[in-house]
């Protein structure tokens, strides 16, 4: 069993312990989405050094991202897997949208040059252009239609694999791959930046 399919059976298992009233699972809930943020944040850290400077103001970004997760699960129970990913998937989106505005805070000069290309194939990129790519994909994912969002949520945001998702959604695995390259396709180069 991939590690993927086993947080997929712990989240519907602590879920219909969650809806039975049961709210000792919470915490065990948050935690597989605080991993998967910290996760997430750790890619956007390493392919994006000038946010390094937040240091420590990460780790507060990402905890304020669980909280919000918290109050949002106890205000409206999710009710399945999918539900609840889709809720994780958009608290995460939010908090690394925050990460990059606090970066932004720092003010780093456009006329900082990368040495790194903002996705492979062009050419050398500001530190702002960097900055402004990072936002514009977690924002365009919000704007994409319901199902290809769905799936962008649940494989990029949640890291887990296709067979999942299209049992998760109920559609076939045909399905999922083709919401995917959909997806990518409206997204177009910026999701190479987090491969």
């Amino acid at each position: 069993m991939s590690e993927s399919t086993a947080t997929t059976e712990l989240v519907q298992d602590l879920l219909a312990r969650y809806r039975t009233g049961n709210e000792s699972v919470l915490p065990s809930l948050l935690e597989v989405a605080h991993a998967r943020i910290r996760t997430l944040a750790q890619i956007q850290l390493r392919k994006f050094p000038l946010l390094r400077s937040l240091g420590e103001q990460t780790d507060s970004m990402l905890h304020d991202a669980v909280l919000r997760l918290e109050q949002a699960m106890k205000a409206t129970k999710p009710e399945s897997a999918r539900q609840f990913f889709a809720m994780a998937s958009t608290h995460i989106r939010w908090a690394l949208l925050d990460l990059k505005r606090r970066a932004d805070k720092e003010r780093i000069p456009d006329t900082q040059r990368c040495a790194e290309p903002a996705y492979p194939g062009s050419g050398p990129t500001s530190r702002v252009q960097k900055r402004d790519q990072v936002e514009m994909i977690h924002a365009r994912v919000e704007e994409l239609p319901d199902p290809l969002r769905e799936v962008v949520d649940l494989l990029f945001y949640q890291g887990l694999t296709q067979k999942e998702v299209a049992g998760i959604i109920g559609v076939s695995e045909r399905t999922v791959k083709r919401r995917w390259r959909e997806a990518r396709l409206a997204l177009g180069e910026a999701l190479k930046l987090f491969e």
